[in-house]
Formats: C-alpha cells, structure tokens, sequence
C-alpha cells in the first residue's frame, strides 16, 4: 500500500498496520508548495533525481527532481552515536546522511517495482506553514481560510484529510476525504493520537467503504 503523509503520521500507520515502508517519505515531512507539486505531478517526477542536502549542524533535508523539498527532521546527525540510536520518531547516528540515502534509495525501488498509486494520509497540523519546510508562495490570511483554499484543490489521487473542522467521516467529492478530530488544531499536533484515533477510519475509506 502506497501511503504517502505529509509528516510522521504515515510512519505510525505503517508501524500500526505491519506494513512495509513502501515510499521514501516514511517518518519525513514534506510542507508548502513541495507538497503541492508533489500531490500535483505525482506521475512524472523522477525520483532517481535527488540530492541530499543539510538544514544546520544535525537535520538533513533531500531534494527531489530539483523541486520537491522532504524534511527529515527525525533523523539527526550526532557525532557521540557510533551506532544507530532509535527513540520513535527520531533517529541519531554519527553517519546519518549515508543512512538516510541508504533509507531513500530502499524505498525508492520499491515504489518502482510496486507501481501502485499513492493514497495521500494529510495531518492539517501545521501543514504548510512549518518552520521545518516551504512557505507558500500565496499566503492565506488565517488558518480557515488556507484550509478552504486547500479543499479547492483538483485532487487527481485519493487524498485523505485529518481535520479539526469539518465533523465525522465523509467523501466531500472524488478523491477528497476528511476524518474529524477534535484535538488536533494548526499549531497542535499529535501524529501518533491520531493513528490511535482513527487507525479503523482511515482503513475504511482505503477499503471504499465511504464511496
């Protein structure tokens, strides 16, 4: 199953349902007009294509066919971490970089050889306007107002929205989802409550049960 998230919530519904990672954007983030692209040309970007570049002194970021930015936050470089050291989310190694290529290009070959199509897992937490990733070109003038603007959008994958708006579980149109949760807002995440939350409700609507 290709899940792709835009943070850490697609790495607790792999680790939740016994998955194997199946794309390079488990336990990543991945903000603003990045994720737009990447939810836009999904089909025609050359994953094959990248760099892997440094944020600061210890977090990593790669770039994907020269317009995709992934964030991996989790993974941080430490000199003192002569072995991998894993505290879920985050990973510490005194080779970090070598590992999170390694990590990409794994899943990379898998995405190729599975070909399925993505299902797109969004946590509206701080969704564009993370300190950690791009800002939009266009910025909206509160937060309703950019989620408004982000249901606007031509969905071309199924995409599956964890909101603090709009209530219960629901198809607003074709390929467009939403799961309500009350405790998540734009400036309170909780990646890990949510799969806890609602691990059976988004496996119903990757099932079709809410066609």
């Amino acid at each position: 199953m290709n899940i792709i998230s835009n943070n850490c919530i697609g790495g607790y519904f792999y680790k939740k349902n016994k998955w194997i990672y199946a794309n390079p954007f488990i336990w990543s983030s991945c903000y603003g007009d990045s994720l737009d692209i990447l939810m836009d040309e999904y089909s025609n970007i050359n994953f094959d294509n990248y760099v892997c570049n440094k944020n600061d002194e210890t977090t990593f970021y790669i770039l994907i066919d020269n317009k995709i930015k992934v964030q991996f936050i989790h993974y941080i470089m430490d000199e003192t971490c002569k072995n991998i050291v894993v505290d879920e989310p985050n990973v510490s190694y005194c080779k970090i970089q070598e590992y999170i290529i390694e990590k990409y290009k794994k899943r990379v070959q898998r995405l190729k050889e599975s070909a399925e199509l993505p299902i797109f897992l969004i946590d509206w937490w701080g969704t564009y306007l993370h300190e950690h990733g791009d800002w939009l070109k266009v910025k909206p003038n509160n937060e309703t107002d950019y989620f408004n603007m982000f249901l606007e959008k031509k969905f071309k994958y199924k995409t599956i929205i964890m909101n603090p708006y709009i209530k219960g579980i629901k198809k607003l149109r074709q390929n467009l989802y939403v799961v309500y949760d009350e405790i998540i807002s734009f400036n309170n995440g909780d990646p890990k409550g949510l799969i806890e939350r609602h691990n059976t409700d988004i496996l119903s609507i990757i099932e079709g049960n809410y066609e």
